[in-house]
């Protein structure tokens, strides 16, 4: 995929779909440049019985997109992305990044 445009969040409605009511839109150079560091250093590994997701991320890039489930740890935890339709897989980020996150989605 090409650079990321925008990221579009939503409280999530569960597993396997895509709440396209979004409350927040990141589009800030700034935090979207963060945020592909946050995808690219984030730990993946298979996970059976996965939580229900927080929220729902849509990533919208200059040639598509992406849907990601987020389960956004407390302050000083990790937290975890899956694809949409790839619930089996998280992709973890550290404790500080989740730090991030709540700020944003606050």
């Amino acid at each position: 995929m090409g650079d990321i445009e925008k990221v579009s969040i939503a409280k999530s409605n569960g597993c396997g779909g895509m709440n396209e009511q979004f409350f927040a839109t990141l589009t800030e150079k700034d935090k979207i440049a963060k945020f592909q560091s946050m995808l690219t250093q984030a730990e993946g590994k298979k996970i059976a019985n996965r939580n229900e997701p927080d929220f729902d991320i849509l990533i919208q890039y200059n040639d598509g997109e992406h849907l990601l489930h987020l389960i956004l740890g407390e302050k000083g935890e990790k937290s975890s992305f899956s694809y949409i339709g790839h619930e089996g897989t998280a992709y973890f980020v550290s404790p500080e990044n989740t730090d991030t996150l709540r700020e944003w989605i606050k």
